[in-house]
């Protein structure tokens, strides 16, 4: 089961709607969705370069989000790893965003995907 403690319910007045509405479990569960994997395979230790992708777009929108204040050390309580992991998760995200024209567009549609039905 995905532990999920933080940020599980905002309520938030004069707020876009189109963050304060998304939990970070929300965020595991679609792109879970999106992708066609299962959540024990994202919270697993397999290596594949394509659950490699999909777990650093996950941290890379769950800390883009502004109003998700997830730290580092939660997230990793979240994906069962250290906060050593979870800050190279987001950096090759960003990274990888400003190199990798096919990774951006992933990154695109997953917020999409996410953020979209709520604007």
């Amino acid at each position: 089961m995905l532990k999920c403690n933080p940020c599980e319910v905002h309520i938030f007045n004069n707020r876009e709607p189109d963050y304060y509405a998304i939990t970070p479990s929300m965020i595991v569960r679609k792109m879970c969705q999106f992708f066609s994997v299962s959540l024990a395979d994202i919270l697993s230790n397999k290596r594949s370069t394509h659950l490699v992708e999909i777990r650093n777009i996950i941290i890379h929108l769950i800390r883009r989000n502004p109003y998700l204040k997830v730290s580092y050390t939660e997230l990793g309580r979240m994906f069962y790893k250290d906060h050593a992991s979870i800050i190279h998760m987001y950096k090759n995200a960003e990274l990888w965003k400003d190199i990798d024209e096919t990774f951006t567009f992933k990154l695109r549609e997953c917020h999409k995907f996410i953020y979209g039905h709520l604007n």
